[in-house]
């Protein structure tokens, strides 16, 4: 290595059709993505590494093109999306009691962290914070400096398999990668696309119709309340397409993209529109029955979509009969001038401007200092 940069840290999307890598620099305060890089994907399906040997050549490809750019090899911290059924989320509540009266400070709030212990197969990989209980009186989002007896937290807590968090742990240790965050997809995409007044809507959903996925969050009061994914996505209508009318797979994806809907009875445009809103209600209907299972408490009062699917104008239509809110289609918002910013390019952008904006720079990602490094970031969004 000739060179070592700590204000350098790469976003990477490992998505079923490419594989996006984005560095961000952080340089006196100033945050900027200098490198933008889509490559095909091989290896990745439904969000989950199948194939190791290549992905790790597509990302040890996509690395090297950095390096010639950069003039020189610097070694990276790297945050990486989480899709497919590889994770589970859930919502966990633990209290302290204290002898007598303390002060709160940052040992309370790792003591309470401390004790997020790891389910069977599963470890924690990213917290969110919901909400804190004082005294068993009152709530707040962040209880730092109030006096107490008894502390409560509530925390959103992303668990992932750990065989397939050892698996991310030698690919990116393979390539000199130190691997600092995980988020759901869902997540990332979230802080791409949502301005500071969505996060006051009691109850929003976050859709990311990726090609193979469909990843999703509710947030209630601003923060995660349920993530995950359904192994379906807009590639998916395209392989429908291809299948019913006996087409490529590029002329069905442009029928696809050019739908609208039928003013008469032409009957391959109803055949088209039959085949594409079957898939697409089964996307959305699976969202609404997830929700709705848990709880009719979990239905939003507004949605947002994202990811390469949104741009299919059936989506927006399903979601509002559905779900009977408000929805809208977002792509990524600006965040340096000439970065790309399709609605595709959601997760990685919001990753990348995660990581830039919770200082994560400086803190490792392993199992001897994870707590450390949440305490570091907690007081931030998800």
């Amino acid at each position: 290595m000739n060179d070592i940069k700590e204000s350098n840290i790469l976003a990477v999307d490992l998505g079923s059709t490419f594989i996006r890598i984005v560095v961000g620099k952080d340089q006196l305060s100033n945050k900027t993505i200098a490198h933008f890089i889509s490559l095909p994907s091989y290896g990745v399906k439904n969000g989950t590494i199948y194939d190791f040997e290549q992905v790790r050549t597509i990302l040890n490809a996509g690395l090297k093109t950095i390096y010639q750019k950069e003039g020189s090899n610097f070694k990276e911290k790297c945050i990486l999306n989480l899709s497919g059924k590889v994770y589970v989320s859930k919502n966990i509540k633990i209290e302290q009691k204290y002898p007598r009266e303390i002060q709160i400070r940052a040992k309370a709030i790792n003591d309470l962290l401390m004790n997020i212990s790891e389910e069977k197969d599963y470890i924690p990989v990213h917290i969110c914070k919901k909400s804190f209980l004082v005294d068993n009186s009152f709530e707040t989002l962040n209880p730092s400096g109030m006096f107490c007896k008894s502390l409560q937290a509530n925390f959103h807590v992303i668990y992932m398999l750990s065989t397939y968090y050892k698996t991310l742990k030698e690919l990116f240790n393979s390539l000199h990668l130190d691997l600092v965050d995980i988020l759901p997809s869902s997540i990332a995409s979230a802080n791409a696309i949502l301005k500071d007044n969505d996060y006051l809507i009691p109850k929003f959903l976050v859709v990311d119709i990726g090609a193979l996925t469909t990843d999703f969050v509710l947030y209630s009061s601003g923060v995660p309340e349920f993530t995950s994914t359904v192994l379906l996505g807009s590639e998916n209508i395209t392989r429908d397409i291809s299948f019913g009318l006996k087409v490529n797979r590029d002329e069905a994806e442009k029928l696809k993209l050019d739908f609208s809907e039928p003013e008469d009875q032409d009957d391959f445009k109803n055949f088209l529109k039959n085949i594409i809103y079957s898939r697409s209600e089964d996307i959305v209907l699976y969202i609404y029955d997830k929700l709705k299972k848990i709880s009719d408490n979990m239905i939003p009062l507004r949605i947002y979509l994202t990811g390469q699917g949104s741009k299919l104008i059936v989506f927006k239509k399903l979601f509002e009969e559905v779900f009977e809110c408000p929805v809208e289609v977002r792509r990524p918002l600006p965040f340096s001038i000439n970065e790309k910013r399709d609605y595709e390019h959601s997760t990685v952008l919001g990753l990348i401007n995660y990581a830039l904006n919770n200082t994560i720079l400086s803190n490792k990602y392993d199992n001897q200092n994870l707590i450390k490094k949440f305490c570091t970031i907690f007081f931030k969004r998800g």
